[in-house]
């Protein structure tokens, strides 16, 4: 077995020994102004952190957080991860706070622990909500003061569209919540901690139930159940799509602090859903990558249908985790498992059934691992003895960097509180000489390397790429609860069957669903990139500053840098958080607002060319870049091409399988084994002219061949481009700019269509899917090449960058060298500070503070 402690980890035991005891001392000094109130805030939440990670490092404590979706399965996961039944795992809804679980000890009882918030920290909890809603004066309302009826009638006056469309799933559901059960948590909030059972009906309760559970802060519990895992804590938390607010920040909180995340994701159904992708992108841990400790269980494999399907969701899985999202490394690919967790209690006999079971041995040749468990487990304890001692290391240097950050401005960490001596003049000298055109020579490598992004394409392969897979029938189909949710909110609808009243409604909610998710993730693949290139600048620059990742002012000089750059780059920030929105907007609404107001908001009647018609002038510019090889799109008028033919004309959609299908009849008719181009033209032209009537293609050829007998090749040929020529010449076409024509289209369609029956949910169903897949065309084969994303990508990260290469030649980038000497420098300024500060004899408080912080470096 291998021996945990090492030199290594002993050594950071004795640094977070040194932080402890250094901030511990500064707390009990006498400081007057020098320590405020807030520094001594910022100072006990860092005692309390390196208390956290010290007994971590002493103890080998391995903190694992399940989190994931409501009804992945995650308490499930963590019953089966700790061998016991010991979660409440069934219901609509299960958990509903934070679950604490640990080894309670070889010679301790079993115990559970309920913690309630106390009323201040909740009420203060309720006025942010309040606050985050914009409420007038949130500060003079509570919780336990506040009527459901004025809050309405405030929420409704004054809270904006932009706000309630934001918030109204969560904050403004939360709130209602807490108002409609205020009597609920008079009760429970402030009460003293409750010992319970650890099976017991009051501790299930307490984790379960809807309302009393908003009022727990946590709930502890100690099992001997945990006996094959006694240095592990896990934590099961509530969803990622939970409606209650402080539940999300209960899951942040968690996953901050946790050694390792694991997401239970659904296996059956690979997509991440937005609620998942909203939570995973704001993770943030001070330094830590969520990569670093993120492992995947795909839960519930059992339920896919063949063989086929979970190949493809295991491949869905790799892709949407590692490729698409990159939450994982591709070179940690291991770090995702597949398998089912009920399979694995029902296999040990801990939950009742079988079906589970018996569905995961149905699939046992694509699945090595089985049920999984085991195979998670075994690389949570691998991770925890290697990967994870790394990512507490990097958390013990930014603790300590933070308590140095704090006592910078008083023990000499900026040239404000301290005075340079002439060895920190030579020092400013030479960095001022030596890191600007070091930083230059990098960022115009950078810059080298961003100018080759239009010949590999990345965006719009991501573009094409989600498009493909995204933008379809089997994602976006018209539901039956859909439909039950209109004619329930509509009052003017009396019966589901009726589908001309309920069609718009269908249509605008799809499009607002559609259109929102489109342009958000086209923007999230730019966001992703530029963030990609503003991490290679500060990398850059940092790298020709000379400071290390180890060093304790790596972060902050990053962050700083952040500050110096953003005027550089475009008034906005370079951390991921930032969105690229407002700047590819107006690109992206230009050539597919207009394409989704056509294709989705509006039925396929005489309205849609109306539509149509307001910006057409859009739709022909956008035809210049439509690119099918399987469609005729030269020597084509805009009025004629094929793409905005196709937005109109449903059976354009099937053009080119319709056209191949004629040249094969037509070649049978004239005997000849293949049209000449000539003749194949004339074809595509007639069918485009006769608005894709292949009826009547196929009666005049057969009508000009009736009497053709025993005549040469050359004839036959001749003939056929004849025929078709006439034909194109005589059509009187249903143009995309005759309304008249286009009107009388619609209604013999339609005509036909109902046969003097009404409008059914076959025929909008059918009708909608067509116009997604004609959406998708459109999409794919002209909004890809005309946004052509890395045309404006390129442009503006190398104007940014000729910006920063400006920015870093001035005098106001050497005076930042200058002001963060110290930090930059900070080994060789923190030994002359301390012969300095000797020298001139500093305030005995200060020189106290000052001696307390050199134990840090020793």
């Amino acid at each position: 077995m291998e021996i945990y402690m090492t030199p290594e980890r002993e050594e950071y035991i004795r640094k977070l020994e040194a932080q402890r005891k250094a901030v511990a001392s500064i707390l009990k000094l006498e400081a007057g102004t020098i320590i405020s109130p807030d520094l001594r805030k910022q100072l006990r939440n860092l005692l309390e952190e390196v208390e956290t990670v010290l007994k971590k490092l002493q103890n080998d404590e391995f903190e694992i957080a399940v989190v994931g979706m409501e009804k992945a399965g995650k308490s499930t996961f963590a019953n089966a991860l700790i061998k016991t039944k010991l979660l409440p795992a069934k219901g609509p809804r299960c958990t509903f706070t934070s679950t604490r679980i640990e080894y309670c000890g070889d010679n301790h009882d079993e115990n559970a622990v309920v913690s309630f918030y106390t009323p201040d920290t909740f009420n203060q909890d309720f006025k942010d909500k309040l606050h985050t809603l914009g409420f007038p004066n949130f500060e003079r309302y509570s919780f336990d003061t506040l009527e459901e009826s004025v809050y309405q009638k405030i929420y409704e006056q004054s809270v904006s569209q932009d706000t309630k469309k934001a918030y109204g799933n969560n904050i403004h559901e939360d709130i209602l919540a807490i108002i409609r059960s205020r009597e609920v948590f008079q009760q429970l909030l402030g009460r003293p901690q409750m010992n319970c059972g650890i099976h017991s009906e009051d501790l299930a309760m307490y984790i379960t139930d809807g309302v009393k559970a908003r009022a727990v802060k946590q709930v502890f519990i100690r099992s001997k159940e945990l006996g094959e895992m006694k240095n592990a804590v896990i934590f099961d938390v509530p969803g990622f799509n939970s409606p209650t607010e402080l539940h999300k920040v209960q899951t942040r909180e968690r996953m901050k602090a946790a050694d390792a995340i694991v997401v239970v994701a659904n296996g059956s159904k690979p997509s991440l859903t937005e609620e998942s992708l909203k939570i995973l992108n704001e993770f943030d841990d001070e330094g830590n990558q969520l990569s670093d400790k993120l492992f995947v269980f795909a839960n519930r494999v059992e339920d896919v249908s063949s063989a086929e399907d979970l190949e493809e969701n295991i491949q869905d899985t790799y892709r949407e985790w590692c490729d698409r999202q990159r939450f994982i490394p591709a070179g940690k690919k291991d770090r995702i498992t597949f398998g089912s967790a009920l399979a694995y209690l029902q296999a040990k006999e801990l939950e009742v059934g079988d079906n589970a079971l018996h569905g995961l041995q149905n699939w046992q040749k694509h699945l090595p691992d089985g049920d999984g468990i085991e195979e998670v487990r075994r690389k949570l304890v691998k991770y925890n003895r290697t990967e994870r001692f790394h990512v507490l290391k990097r958390r013990v240097n930014r603790i300590q960097a933070n308590i140095l950050k704090i006592f910078s401005g008083i023990c000499g960490g900026s040239t404000e509180n301290q005075s340079f001596g002439p060895e920190h003049m030579q020092m400013v000298v030479d960095i001022c000489h030596h890191i600007p055109p070091a930083a230059e020579e990098g960022l115009l490598a950078l810059k080298k390397q961003i100018r080759s992004i239009p010949e590999r394409q990345p965006l719009s392969t991501q573009i094409t790429e989600y498009i493909s897979q995204n933008v379809t029938t089997e994602k976006y189909a018209i539901s039956d609860e859909l439909v039950e949710e209109i004619r329930l909110e509509t009052p003017y609808i009396i019966t589901s069957d009726d589908w001309e009243s309920m069609e718009p409604k269908i249509r605008e909610k799809k499009f607002e669903e559609m259109y929102d998710d489109f342009s958000n993730h086209v923007i999230n693949i730019a966001d992703q990139h530029h963030a990609d290139c503003s991490e290679q600048i500060l990398e850059t620059v940092l790298k020709a500053i000379g400071v290390e990742t180890s060093s304790p002012y790596y972060e902050d000089l990053k962050q700083n840098l952040r500050g110096q750059f953003a005027p550089y780059r475009g008034g906005e920030l370079l951390s991921s958080g930032e969105s690229s929105g407002i700047y590819y907007q107006s690109l992206i609404e230009r050539f597919s607002r207009d394409l989704y107001e056509v294709l989705i908001t509006r039925q396929y009647s005489e309205a849609r060319w109306g539509r149509f018609q307001d910006s057409m002038d859009n739709f022909l510019s956008m035809s210049v870049f439509y690119k099918n090889p399987d469609l005729p799109c030269t020597g084509i008028t805009p009025q004629e091409h094929p793409m905005c033919k196709m937005i109109l004309f449903h059976h354009y959609f099937n053009m080119a399988g319709t056209l191949r299908r004629l040249l094969d009849e037509l070649g049978g008719i004239a005997g000849v084994r293949e049209l000449s181009p000539e003749a194949q033209e004339y074809l595509q032209q007639a069918f485009t002219a006769l608005d894709g009537s292949a009826g009547k293609i196929l009666q005049a050829v057969t009508k000009a061949f009736r009497k053709v007998t025993d005549q040469p090749e050359e004839f036959r040929q001749n003939l056929m481009k004849s025929t078709l020529h006439s034909l194109r010449q005589n059509a009187e076409p249903c143009g995309i700019d005759e309304p008249e024509a286009f009107t009388s289209y619609y209604r013999d369609y339609h005509s036909k269509l109902k046969g003097g029956k009404p409008y059914s949910a076959e025929d909008v169903r059918r009708e909608f899917n067509t116009d997604i897949e004609i959406l998708q065309d459109v999409l794919l084969h002209a909004f890809v090449y005309a946004v052509n994303m890395e045309k404006p990508f390129v442009a503006r990260e190398i104007k940014s960058i000729d910006d920063i290469i400006k920015y870093i030649r001035s005098d106001v980038f050497s005076n930042f060298l200058a002001g963060n000497l110290r930090k930059i420098k900070y080994q060789e300024t923190a030994r002359l500070d301390q012969q300095q500060r000797a020298r001139e004899q500093d305030a005995a408080i200060v020189q106290e503070i000052s001696g307390i912080l050199n134990t840090l470096n020793q």
